[in-house]
């Protein structure tokens, strides 16, 4: 996703990724209010204009934003911006950066939120393959907690490590790594 307020910019930068094998620009929007109308989940990387914000240093733009610790947060920025701005975001691409310059400012903040999944050594403890098995199979969080004596807010937990260790926020994104991890049979599955 692109957060844009200039739509040549918005354009360019969206004609340079077209061509890349590993982003795309899926969704562009010009300014933060109209964010909240889209699921973040959906997306790896989102780059954004700090002028959306406001140029506010106090202002946390993940919180704005309600990101998860696993989306890159990217700032397109056209000139020098307070320190204060810039630590929020995992990586920055400048207006005058090479399309190779971008691209491998992208792939070096994703492989650092997600050292392991860009490597393919995911280390889940045996309880949260138990417990992503358990997601896999349908069944509820009390459900869950039920079968392993534990608390639900021990298996919450759970689950929130387990999406970030493995990058993924949804059910169905679960069910298929444990699929393709052979974690699960797929005929194990509830209908």
């Amino acid at each position: 996703m692109l957060i844009e307020p200039s739509d040549i910019v918005a354009k360019g930068l969206c004609a340079m990724l077209d061509k890349s094998e590993k982003y795309v620009v899926t969704k562009t929007i010009s300014d933060l209010t109209y964010f909240h109308d889209f699921e973040s989940s959906n997306y790896d990387l989102i780059i954004v204009n700090p002028i959306v914000a406001g140029f506010n240093k106090r202002l946390d733009i993940r919180s704005i934003m309600n990101l998860s610790p696993n989306i890159v947060l990217v700032a397109m920025l056209y000139e020098f911006y307070d320190v204060n701005i810039a630590y929020q975001f995992d990586t920055y691409i400048g207006i005058l950066d090479s399309k190779e310059a971008i691209l491998k400012k992208f792939n070096s903040a994703v492989a650092s939120m997600r050292p392991d999944i860009e490597s393919g050594n995911v280390d889940l403890s045996n309880r949260e393959r138990e417990i992503l098995v358990s997601v896999a199979q349908g069944k509820t969080n009390k459900e869950i907690a039920e079968e392993f004596k534990l608390s639900i807010f021990t298996i919450v937990t759970h689950r929130k490590n387990i999406s970030k260790k493995l990058g993924i926020n949804s059910i169905s994104g679960l069910t298929v790594y444990a699929i393709i991890n052979k974690l699960i049979d797929i005929n194990e599955l509830k209908s």
